[in-house]
């Protein structure tokens, strides 16, 4: 939103962001005069604008000066933006090729979409973070297999050590956490190699973008949790199975 006064004459005349007022120092911008260059008649800041993003979120937002055509600075427009109804972006653009055509049958007027720019922009990113998303949905569905085939092999290798613990009167909860305790020191050794690899790759890549978040504790906390809760799911399934079946019948398995 624009705030400032009001003035008549237009030309000479300037709006700069928030980022133009710090880097220029002004006291109260509005009023002041502004301009480009020494040898040319100052202006005057009418207006300041909160900084918005005008270039690729992967640089910081810089100073920015609008003025009106017809200024010493500008005084033919260079470009002309058109607001489109989205549904109507082909139609449109077809329409205003012709009218410039028309208007300038020897000059080659580009017209382009802004939305495809920006699309542009960012194409690399969308790219990778889809690789991100199957990577991860692979990477679970891998631990979920994994988790549940060495807890099915630790179950069964130790069965007769099971059978002694129930017969001694061992209750399958006592089972479970022996068994979950072993596996989250596997857990904890996993974590101890990948948390660093996966910290030190995130950070780098986050640090293409002017302004990013910073990557918690909490992020690998909730991955430790996951991990931990997968272990315990598909070794409760396993003691449970287990735990039905008649001691006798267990003790005949080598």
């Amino acid at each position: 939103m624009v705030h400032g006064k009001a003035s008549p004459k237009r030309q000479n005349n300037f709006i700069i962001n928030e980022t133009a007022v710090k880097i220029t120092g002004l006291n109260e911008p509005v009023g002041k005069k502004f301009g480009f260059r020494e040898d040319q008649e100052l202006g005057s800041v009418i207006g300041v604008i909160k900084d918005f993003h005008f270039q690729s979120l992967h640089l910081p937002i810089e100073p920015l000066v609008l003025a009106a055509v017809g200024s010493d600075e500008f005084k033919e427009p260079r470009y002309v933006s058109i607001k489109v109804t989205p549904g109507n972006i082909s139609e449109t653009r077809i329409f205003v090729e012709k009218k410039l055509k028309e208007l300038s049958p020897h000059y080659l007027n580009p017209v382009s979409i802004f939305s495809d720019k920006v699309d542009a922009m960012y194409r690399s990113d969308r790219k990778l973070g889809t690789i991100f998303i199957f990577s991860t949905v692979f990477a679970v569905l891998l631990t979920c297999l994994g988790q549940y085939s060495l807890s099915s092999y630790t179950t069964k290798s130790r069965t007769k050590e099971m059978v002694i613990r129930k017969v001694m009167g061992s209750q399958p909860t006592e089972i479970m956490a022996l068994l979950a305790f072993e596996m989250a020191q596997l857990i904890f050794v996993s974590l101890f190699f990948a948390v660093p690899i996966a910290y030190i790759s995130m950070t780098k890549w986050l640090q293409n973008f002017a302004y990013h978040v910073n990557i918690g504790t909490g992020v690998y906390i909730y991955s430790l949790l996951i991990s931990l809760s997968i272990s315990a799911i598909a070794i409760s399934y396993h003691v449970i199975r287990l735990s039905r079946v008649n001691p006798a019948e267990m003790t005949r398995y080598e």
